[in-house]
């Protein structure tokens, strides 16, 4: 194994350990992931620590928000639309796509109302900060 010399890490002024013998650096405190400012982009299914939102209850939020749409009134149709989306590390909602259809109106109408939530809180992985995060929220349609 190489020789270990001391280096401060460029995000904090905390000193880190550093072999020599390769370019690895380990920090448990940052979310770059060596000394060139990698910023790690991958997507995580799981977190250490998983999103929340921030305005309390995301059913709740969605139920108060979600309209039934108007075209679909004498079907008679009920029922619930799966929604994936990506929480980016400023908590915004990404990648907003239905993974589970009741139909084309109300499919339309889950993207829309999950598209205009609040922020979130991001999630948190590894102790480095900030993580993306997959999340899946089903939106409710009842006959209004």
């Amino acid at each position: 194994m190489g020789q270990s010399k001391r280096v401060k890490s460029p995000k904090r002024s905390k000193v880190v350990k550093e072999d020599t013998s390769d370019s690895y650096v380990l920090r448990g405190d940052s979310e770059y992931d060596n000394l060139t400012g990698v910023v790690d982009d991958e997507i995580y299914q799981l977190t250490d620590l998983m999103p929340m939102f921030t305005e309390g209850n995301p059913a709740q939020w969605l139920d108060q928000h979600v309209v039934y749409p108007a075209e679909a009134v004498g079907s008679g149709v009920e029922g619930r639309v799966a929604v994936q989306c990506v929480i980016e590390r400023d908590g915004s909602l990404s990648n907003v796509k239905v993974i589970k259809s009741l139909g084309p109106l109300f499919d339309k109408e889950a993207v829309r109302v999950v598209e205009s939530m609040p922020k979130w809180r991001p999630g948190k992985n590894r102790g480095r900060g900030e993580a993306r995060c997959y999340y899946t929220l089903p939106v409710k349609f009842k006959k209004p």
